[in-house]
């Protein structure tokens, strides 16, 4: 992203590795980045490679409001993390920040946004604690593609991180049925081993399946039965279609975000021509 010219960058997520908060600052030099913090000792190294670095960094302080992963309790942990950050000569205090992620996938839309703004509530009163002791608050960031619009309605939220909406995916679609799914594998028929099932060239190593089985796109009343490494076994048995080797089906991926990361590009298509491929310059980026 830096690379390409963006400049103010939120990294949703503690960077805590020596080596990779040197990377931090480094890119911190070339763009307004900020990150997120829960940790005390954290905040010291992040303080101290900035220092390093002659660049000044912004935080974010996480919040954990009902996903039980990162970030530290709503009330006084930060409150006391933000003075230590307010404290650290390099770092720049900018916000608060959490993730409902426990929320975003409720199918009852009543139900999703009773929990999500109960949720919210915490980043709330931790955003009230720290203005009662003269910090200002300028960002209070959360949501997801699933409670976009309830996260984007509660008073105090000043951004939202939601980003499957872009290319949706099955899972999702059922829950926020008003973004469409752009994202597709195309597939292609391998083996007929008889008349109710056909063989694609996808599996496991194509596409995941953490949230479920992919759908049939193009076939009406066919359904994915399993997947293995290579291999995709479609059941044909509801539906007229008599497709043949070397004719291709396209699937709708369960999870867009963990299926896009096992590919080097998108094939961008309109109105059945490709109009262009970008590359996934992020996948794999793990070290």
């Amino acid at each position: 992203m830096v690379n390409s010219g963006i400049r103010d960058i939120l990294i949703a997520n503690e960077i805590v590795p020596i080596q990779k908060i040197r990377k931090l600052v480094g890119l911190a030099r070339h763009s307004n980045v900020m990150v997120a913090v829960d940790d005390p000792d954290n905040v010291d190294n992040l303080s101290l490679a900035a220092g390093n670095a002659n660049v000044n960094l912004r935080v974010l302080i996480e919040v954990d409001i009902g996903m039980g992963r990162c970030g530290v309790a709503s009330g006084q942990p930060v409150l006391d993390l933000a003075q230590k950050v307010l404290k650290s000569k390099h770092l720049k205090f900018c916000g608060i920040m959490g993730y409902e992620g426990h929320t975003v996938v409720i199918p009852d839309f009543n139900e999703r946004k009773q929990k999500t703004e109960e949720s919210l509530d915490f980043l709330n009163e931790s955003k009230d604690l720290l203005e009662r002791n003269g910090i200002n608050v300028d960002i209070v960031s959360g949501g997801g593609t699933g409670t976009y619009n309830i996260t984007g309605q509660y008073p105090c939220m000043t951004e939202i991180q939601a980003g499957s909406y872009i290319v949706m995916d099955a899972f999702y679609n059922n829950v926020v049925a008003e973004f469409d799914c752009a994202l597709t594998i195309m597939t292609a028929v391998i083996s007929r081993p008889n008349r109710d099932i056909a063989i694609v060239d996808a599996g496991i190593k194509t596409l995941t399946r953490e949230f479920g089985l992919p759908l049939v796109k193009n076939i009406e009343g066919a359904k994915v039965l399993s997947l293995s490494e290579e291999h995709g076994k479609i059941d044909l048995s509801e539906c007229g279609a008599n497709p043949k080797p070397g004719d291709k089906i396209e699937l709708i991926p369960t999870h867009c975000c963990t299926t896009i990361n096992l590919h080097e590009c998108f094939y961008g298509l309109r109105n059945g021509k490709l109009e262009t491929i970008l590359n996934i310059a992020a996948r794999g980026k793990v070290r």
